[in-house]
């Protein structure tokens, strides 16, 4: 057991996310930080015991109060919060919160999993700029489009499909992360790599905001052609032609399944019995 308790502190404490153990009472006391967020914040768990959590975070908008956060965490026992986290030297830091209540001895702890999410929201900027700025040029030249579909393939997973849905382009990458062939896709719908997994909620709420001509953003878990699954950050934003019409959907994905399964571990191994062992 203490060899287990070792390995599994060692794990926390090189992880590249933010780590805390909060105890609930009417006062919230952090009762575990791991080396990653100490030597973020700069504060030791004493330090920021001492300053309180309403001094080390403030929201990312107006939306995002902690209260709100600790309300939802009452009622659904886990949420997620974004807030910017304030270092002792002044810096600070937006992060995504991933957090769940569990009990202990009749007492509520939070178990919190912090990620750093500076460079995606710098990425959700210059994406939205980059789809703002292909909207336009598709609206001006339709062969503008295909130089630039050609500069985002590089990095991106990119599909055009027509009002109904179907396919009427699919890049290398696509096909390459689908294990489809392109002429195995074009004409299909997209529904050729929807996983059984992925509720059908999500696709109602999904097309009903592409046909108000609105752009679309969320993560989506798809089948590979072996069944294999992949998860796949994306964003699609309807194409208007001269008349406002729509004229098409763009699909920009990137694939994120390795950071989401590394996700879904450190979760997983901050809900064992092991966590009692840092209280």
């Amino acid at each position: 057991m203490q060899n287990n308790d070792f390995l599994f502190g060692t794990l926390l404490d090189e992880s590249h996310d933010m780590l805390f153990i909060l105890r609930m009472d009417k006062v919230i006391t952090v009762v575990y930080a791991n080396q990653t967020a100490i030597k973020t914040l700069g504060y030791t768990l004493d330090e920021m015991n001492q300053l309180g959590i309403d001094n080390l975070r403030k929201p990312l908008e107006k939306s995002q109060e902690f209260s709100r956060h600790l309300q939802d965490l009452h009622i659904q026992q886990k949420a997620t919060d974004y807030a910017l986290l304030i270092c002792k030297n002044s810096d600070e830091i937006p992060v995504e919160v991933n957090a769940k209540i569990i009990q202990k001895d009749g007492v509520n702890y939070n178990i919190a999993i912090v990620r750093n999410i500076s460079q995606r929201l710098a990425y959700e900027k210059q994406l939205k700029q980059e789809i703002q700025d292909t909207t336009n040029i598709l609206q001006e030249n339709l062969s503008i489009l295909q130089s630039y579909q050609k500069a985002m393939d590089t990095n991106s997973i990119i599909t055009l499909s027509n009002v109904k849905g179907i396919i009427t382009y699919a890049n290398d990458n696509f096909c390459n992360l689908s294990l489809y062939t392109r002429d195995e896709v074009l004409g299909k719908p997209h529904s050729i790599v929807r996983h059984q997994d992925t509720k059908p909620e999500l696709f109602k709420e999904l097309w009903k905001t592409i046909l108000a001509k609105q752009v679309w953003r969320g993560e989506i878990k798809n089948r590979k052609r072996n069944g294999d699954f992949y998860i796949v950050d994306t964003v699609i934003a309807p194409i208007l032609d001269e008349n406002g019409a729509i004229r098409e959907f763009l699909s920009i994905r990137h694939d994120i399944t390795e950071l989401k399964t590394k996700q879904t571990q450190l979760d997983t191994l901050a809900h064992t019995d092991y966590c009692g062992s840092f209280i």
